[in-house]
């Protein structure tokens, strides 16, 4: 058997969010850029099964909290159109250098899309003026990672009862059932 190389990802050039309309079309300019991001980890909850005691068992119908954080500007206007009241959708867009196996490198571009309650806004006073970098977190709806490739890592939509990582739908089975 032999060692399988795979690309490894070496640097993360800085992300660019657009805002998105009710439609999923996002404006000519983005809202923000250069921003530092965060993107979730997708972790399956777990369910407490007695049986000879407690067993703690992966439930892969179902994620965890889906949070993407964006640390931005607070005093730009173009934030406010990021972060209002309601529900809002970004699209997030950067690229990372990859360094191939066979050591040559290369760029790959990567989307996020997500929609969702913006649930984490700083308070606290401000400058007049100021440039103050404020991180803001959005509680995910919906989210989907594609890479410039066409490759799709995941796509969950919690209101549609779309859960599909790596190419595996995971609720594919239940919603079969549940019509």
């Amino acid at each position: 058997m032999g060692l399988n190389q795979i690309n490894r990802f070496t640097h993360i050039n800085g992300a660019a969010i657009y805002a998105l309309d009710d439609n999923g079309k996002a404006e000519s300019e983005p809202s923000a850029i250069d921003v530092a991001i965060t993107l979730p980890v997708l972790e399956f909850e777990t369910a407490d099964v007695n049986m000879m005691g407690t067993l703690s068992i992966v439930d892969q119908t179902r994620l965890g909290n889906i949070q993407v954080t964006a640390s931005l500007e607070a005093d730009n206007p173009q934030t406010q159109k990021l972060i209002g009241p309601g529900l809002k959708k970004w699209k997030i867009l950067w690229t990372e250098n990859i360094l191939q196996p066979n050591g040559l490198s290369d760029v790959i571009g990567f989307q996020v899309t997500c929609g969702g309650y913006v649930t984490s806004i700083p308070e606290g006073p401000k400058e007049l003026g100021s440039q103050a970098v404020a991180d803001y977190a959005m509680n995910c709806v919906s989210i989907t990672k594609t890479d410039s490739n066409n490759n799709v890592y995941y796509d969950v939509d919690r209101s549609q009862s779309k859960l599909r990582v790596n190419g595996i739908d995971y609720r594919a089975r239940i919603n079969e059932l549940l019509g």
